[in-house]
């Protein structure tokens, strides 16, 4: 499937529609970067280490050495630094820096793949989190006529691939709530509850909620969040949560600081961009607000539309990313589906500039990396200009005009 898939990726017919090859250079040129990425570490690969203090899978490491601390009974080292390094130097050798910063509730997803040899951990986590994120977003795609691999071929979900991050499983189960929202409120409100393992990316659906004042929603997720909260204090104990609401916010805060770091390039948030733009902390906060408040206000006049909150799913996910001052490239893969599916339904009634901006939303994920080199903070205006669009041209804005979606598929 692999293999027809990229090869269909070249072949252009003699009049093929510019919508189309608009598409298909979107596809190749928002994963150049990743391909590179993928062959330099394959080129370095001897066993399952990258280079001299890499791991393959990346950040699964994170996921994997949390369930093992936990099954051995030495969380204490969790959110120490030096002595989490440590851990993981004993395990793997000589590795690069390592930061856990996820709370205490991530421990009960985190147990099952580390009582198991990293190598089956990885496939598993591979292989089980693009399942799950295919299966939620084929109907999106086959209802616009687009072919359903492209859910794993976004540069999001490439970069997730390339990261080992959590991106596939926080997106199937945001597109697995919005589907349920409007027809089924309480299997929606007990899938959103399961994005505690990750919340902040979950920040917009309770104010979405509330909005539209979904009480049986809200009830169920709140129920449901605190389940998994008593779960974790009962299994981990009361003193990893002060330690984690103490010392990781801090930690968090210090990593957006700080320079030089290839993960930074990653970070697509306003803070993160300021920063690189050597604002001081104040002014990248203020620049942060900013873009938040745009982002939220645009979302409160889209939700207060006669419309499902299932039209919300991919706008909101885009506008995740202005109000949070913590987020990375591989979490956007619901946001990237959502664009190149504006796109593609809305292509004859977009103007050319809103197809670029479009465009550019799509190639954030790993654009971001480009931009951040160069030091051009251009990733929040392109969000920003993005979420107006999509927005405006699904018909979530007053005096916006919803267009029929086009017949044409690319991509194949």
């Amino acid at each position: 499937m692999w293999i027809n898939a990229t090869l269909t990726l070249f072949r252009y017919p003699a009049r093929m529609r510019l919508q189309q090859v608009t598409e298909r250079y979107l596809l190749i040129v928002g994963n150049l970067l990743v391909i590179g990425l993928f062959c330099i570490d394959i080129s370095q690969l001897h066993s399952l280490r990258v280079g001299d203090n890499v791991m393959w899978g990346r950040d699964l490491l994170n996921l994997w050495a949390g369930g093992r601390l936990a099954i051995s009974g030495r969380l204490d080292a969790l959110y120490d630094l030096g002595r989490y390094h440590d851990f993981l130097q004993a395990s793997f050798g000589p590795l690069a820096l390592h930061i856990y910063s996820y709370p205490p509730t991530s421990l009960l997803l985190d147990v099952p793949f580390g009582a198991l040899p990293y190598p089956v951990a990885y496939a598993l986590w591979t292989i089980g989190g693009a399942a799950l994120f295919f299966f939620a977003a084929r109907p999106h795609l086959r209802e616009a006529g687009l072919p359903t691999w492209l859910a794993l071929a976004t540069p999001a979900a490439t970069i997730n691939l390339w990261a080992g991050h959590f991106g596939f499983l926080i997106g199937a189960l945001w597109l697995l709530a919005f589907r349920d929202f409007d027809a089924r409120p309480k299997r929606a409100g007990l899938t959103t509850a399961l994005m505690a393992v990750k919340p902040h990316m979950a920040l917009l659906i309770p104010l979405l909620l509330l909005r539209r004042t979904r009480w049986t929603t809200i009830l169920v997720a709140s129920a449901g969040v605190a389940l998994i909260g008593a779960a974790s204090l009962l299994a981990f104990g009361p003193a990893l949560w002060s330690t984690y609401l103490n010392a990781t916010a801090a930690l968090e805060m210090s990593t957006m600081a700080m320079g030089g770091q290839f993960f930074q390039t990653m970070m697509v948030t306003t803070t993160v961009a300021m920063h690189q733009h050597a604002l001081t902390a104040p002014l990248a906060g203020v620049a942060q607000v900013a873009t938040a408040v745009v982002a939220l206000v645009l979302l409160w006049r889209a939700a207060g539309r006669d419309l499902p909150l299932a039209s919300l799913c991919f706008p909101a996910a885009t506008a995740t990313f202005l109000v949070l001052p913590y987020a990375f490239d591989y979490d956007m893969t619901v946001a990237t589906l959502g664009l190149i599916l504006t796109m593609h339904r809305r292509w004859h009634a977009l103007a050319g500039w809103e197809r670029a901006v479009l465009g550019a939303g799509f190639l954030a994920p790993q654009g971001c990396i480009l931009l951040a080199m160069t030091g051009v903070p251009l990733v929040p205006v392109i969000l920003i200009a993005a979420l107006f669009v999509q927005l405006r041209a699904e018909g979530l804005l007053p005096k916006s005009v919803r267009a029929e979606p086009v017949e044409a598929r690319s991509f194949s």
